[in-house]
Parts: C-alpha cells; structure tokens; sequence
C-alpha cells in the first residue's frame, strides 16, 4: 500500500510551524497510543504512521528533503530511521499512558558515512568495497567487559530504572538505562585489560555493497546492524550518504541533466548538425536551427538521470547553446569580418 503523504498523516497544512506539527503529534499520538488501544493492529498502525510523520517533519533537514523528493527519500532511509515510535514518545511527552510496557531493547549508535560518486555510477549503478572502523564487542570478555559477572545491585539485573511520578490523578512513569551497569543488567568482579571493562573494541569493519541505478545526491542507504555496537544491546545501523562528484561537462537538476555547447558566430547564425555526449556513454546527433540565440535551451527528452531507483523513468537533458569568442583570430579571418561588418551595419 502507498504511503500517505506526511502532511495529510498530521491533518496540518504544508506550511505548518514547528509548534502546530508538534501539537498535531500530541494530539494524534494520545489518541491511537496502543496502551489506549488494547489488540487493536489498526491504531498501532496508525500510531506509528503518525510517528514517522513527526520524525521527518519535526526536523528541518529532513523536511526539506522530504518536501522535494516526497517518499522516495524516506524509502532510502529506511523509514523514519529504525527509530522506535513508542521511545519517540517518551522522549518528547515521558510515559503518559501509566502502563508498565516492556523495557526496550538499547541500540548502539548509528554510524554514517559519505561515498562519492560519479554520475556514471549513480545512473548504471555500481559495486563499492570501503573499509571503516566501528565499535564491536570486546573478543576477549565476548562483550561483558571482565570475568565474575552478577546482577546488578541498582537494577536488579533489568538494565534499566523506573522513576515513576504522580500528578494529580495522572501517572507518569520516565525509564531509563541504568546507569551503573549502563544497561547490561550486570557488573563484573575482573575488569577485562584489553578493553578496560567497556565491552567494546574499535574494528576495521570491510564492506562490500551493490549500489542500485538511480541512486541520487544526499540519497541515504542504511545497512541494519553494521553500526556501533553497545554493551548490553544490538548494533546499531550504518548509513551510507550519496554524494555526487562534480562531472567534467554535465551538471544535475532533479532528474534532468544540463550540458553547455559552445558555438562559433558563424554556428549560431547559420545552424547546422552537432554531436554532443550523453550520461549512458557515446554521442548523439543534434540540430540546431539557424538564428539559434545565446543561452537558449534545447530540450532532449528521457536522456537525463533516472528518476529514482525504482523506476524506469528518466529526466531530460538540457543543452544550453552560447557563442564562444576566439581569443586570438588570424589576419584573414580579421579582413573577413571587417566585410562582415560592413555588410550588416
């Protein structure tokens, strides 16, 4: 099923405030939260449909993008970022339903890195191998951090605490991980020497990775489990941003690709047939018509970027015509011009 558009999730107008989307979160959070909504797979849906929403519009980067490329920039991303509706929550309103859910699971820190590529690459798609370093659990203690492992004193082996306040005949329960064993639920009597009790050791992590065609700049493919490590939890995930290199003769508009062919006087005045390159390698055969002025756009439809990576759909290719002055002309070509000028005075 396609996604619904963000704005129409929230019931706001596109050009809401932070404040009114903030409001429209609260609002709709309260009132499809599945602590209100028992066994209902319907409002759990729809509770985390109006969570995405939020993720992406609540911040500005991400808005921006979403605003321009809509869904496709999100698919890219893997939702609303692996981030867990009921922890997005808690973070902006605490525990308002009362109800003692599951505590849940610690993610490690996501790791994010920039590749470049060629348009070439972002149109055929390609194979990128790259190395990075990422925090993985200790193969000495095998992540406990030393030998002698008991239950925690603080949280009684839960990995988390539970500060629960009353207000008025609201009650709202904050949780949080413990910061005494830092979420593992357990301490050790030797503290591991190669990694200092922390469970965790930097690797050299080595990728090998298919990027798809139609990938485009500020595109973000995330990889689940392939970023830090933590103590006590899961992974966390590795994001890899697109950036587009600078090409020698195209330049990127959307979709669309723009290319600038230079002319003589004489071409532009009398016309004639050109070969210009195109972004899926060789040359085609263009005609520019006679009086051809400068800065003027031919448009060539379908030679441009894919759209996105999950369609065939290509944008077009821009070329933009402009006379070029010589910087050094020969004597006869000087006599010649003097006629030239002459004739259209």
């Amino acid at each position: 099923m396609a996604k619904r558009d963000y704005y129409e999730v929230l019931g706001i107008q596109k050009n809401a405030s932070v404040s009114e989307i903030k409001k429209a979160y609260r609002k709709l959070a309260m009132e499809y939260h599945p602590d209100k909504n028992p066994n209902n797979k319907e409002a759990e849906d729809k509770f985390k449909e109006i969570a995405e929403a939020y993720e992406v519009l609540s911040d500005e980067g991400k808005r921006n993008k979403y605003d321009t490329y809509g869904h496709q920039t999100q698919q890219m991303a893997d939702g609303y970022g692996g981030m867990d509706p009921f922890e997005m929550f808690r973070r902006h309103f605490g525990d308002m339903m009362g109800g003692a859910r599951q505590p849940r699971v610690v993610k490690g820190q996501d790791t994010r890195l920039n590749l470049k590529f060629t348009l070439e690459e972002l149109f055929n798609g390609c194979n990128r191998k790259f190395t990075y370093k990422r925090q993985e659990l200790c193969k000495t203690c095998n992540g406990e951090g030393g030998v002698g492992k008991k239950m925690c004193p603080k949280c009684n082996g839960t990995g988390q605490v539970v500060d629960v306040q009353q207000i008025g005949g609201m009650v709202m329960q904050q949780i949080s991980t413990c910061n005494v064993c830092n979420g593992s639920g357990g301490i050790v009597e030797k503290v591991c020497t190669k990694c200092e009790g922390r469970g965790i050791e930097i690797v050299d992590e080595n990728i090998d990775i298919d990027i798809p065609a139609g990938m485009f700049n500020g595109a973000i493919i995330v990889m689940g489990g392939k970023g830090h490590a933590i103590k006590g939890g899961i992974c966390g995930d590795l994001q890899i941003v697109i950036t587009e290199k600078a090409h020698d003769y195209f330049e990127t508009k959307g979709s669309d690709l723009k290319y600038y062919l230079d002319l003589s006087y004489p071409e532009m005045v009398l016309g004639g047939e050109f070969e210009i390159p195109i972004i899926e390698g060789g040359k085609i055969k263009i005609k520019v018509k006679e009086l051809t002025q400068p800065s003027s756009i031919l448009r060539i439809k379908g030679k441009g970027m894919l759209s996105n990576h999950t369609t065939d759909e290509r944008g077009d290719l821009l070329i933009e015509v402009n006379v070029v002055i010589p910087e050094k002309i020969t004597p006869e070509e000087k006599e010649l011009l003097e006629k030239l000028k002459k004739i259209t005075k």
